[in-house]
């Protein structure tokens, strides 16, 4: 059968409904949310006298063009990008905008099941250069919002509870309740947290996650969004050819490279990951915001992490 990849990305958050470390049962079951930062703004950290500017983030559904189904989808791309030598484009881009998300595997809808399978087994050797299988796919990768912020790393379940919309801290959500969810990239670098954030955590961090469940035919994502008055849904529903595998992407991130510019033209804020606080009860305080710190060789003021999605 083929197979769903959903990749996730960029500045948002898994809202799991059980803990992700500890001793009881797994998850079984995430809410991902995308926060609204499609303004830039002042980070508390300072650097070189100066407070960092977080630049704009956008939540992002990309595609192949090809792979939509014109026929019963509804929704059509917002933009395309990435030609190739023939000047066809690659790439097709929803902006998700208020868009509350719903995947349907087969009419299926996805949000109705807890049956999401991880992993968040200690790698045999977490300084290994080169991981794979279980050691790399295991969610023991992932930093938290407890790591960051000990004793009040939950996110606020009014932001999980509630539909995301244009005007709100939370711009989308989608809930994962089925398919198996692995780590996909980790840091090049060993990372820590700024204090006042765990004095124990000393790993690399995953930086972007997959999701992958098998389908037979189709695979839907409806996106109702308020306007105005009334609830407007519409339908994108993806039938690969052929038994073809299906790649998604869902992302908060900056647009530089879906308008063909380097990611890595200029640096990044190092501390992005204290946005975050904002999502915990209470607005995570008036306090510091810790964030993790990149230690590895030549990155002793630390690198941005925006491909960190954490878990509250």
């Amino acid at each position: 059968m083929p197979t769903l990849h959903l990749t996730i990305s960029g500045l948002c958050v898994f809202a799991f409904d059980r803990p992700l470390k500890g001793t009881g049962n797994p998850p079984t079951k995430a809410t991902l949310l995308l926060q609204r930062l499609i303004q830039a703004r002042e980070l508390t950290h300072v650097t070189n006298g100066a407070h960092e500017i977080l630049d704009q983030h956008f939540p992002m559904l990309e595609f192949d063009p090809d792979d939509r189904d014109a026929a019963t989808s509804n929704r059509g791309p917002d933009f395309l990008f990435a030609p190739d030598a023939q000047g066809k484009m690659q790439k097709a881009v929803c902006t998700l905008f208020g868009d509350d998300l719903e995947i349907l595997i087969d009419g299926r809808s996805m949000g109705s099941s807890s049956a999401l399978q991880l992993t968040r087994t200690r790698p045999a050797d977490p300084n290994a250069i080169q991981l794979t299988g279980a050691n790399k796919d295991t969610l023991w990768w992932m930093a938290t919002l407890e790591d960051a912020f000990p004793g009040n790393g939950t996110v606020d379940s009014v932001f999980v509870r509630n539909p995301p919309g244009p005007n709100q801290k939370i711009l989308s959500r989608v809930v994962l309740g089925e398919g198996t969810l692995k780590t996909l990239d980790l840091s090049d670098e060993v990372c820590t947290f700024v204090p006042p954030g765990s004095t124990t955590f000393n790993q690399r961090i995953a930086t972007s996650f997959v999701l992958e469940a098998t389908f037979s035919r189709t695979v839907e994502l409806t996106m109702s969004r308020p306007v105005g008055s009334r609830t407007e849904t519409r339908r994108l529903v993806f039938s690969p050819g052929a038994g073809r595998d299906l790649q998604i992407a869902i992302k908060n991130m900056e647009v530089d490279q879906a308008i063909g510019v380097p990611r890595d033209y200029s640096s990044r804020a190092t501390a992005d990951f204290e946005v975050y606080a904002e999502l915990l009860p209470g607005g995570g305080g008036t306090g510091p915001r810790p964030f993790p710190l990149r230690v590895g060789p030549g990155s002793a003021a630390g690198a941005g992490l925006s491909r960190c999605p954490p878990t509250g």
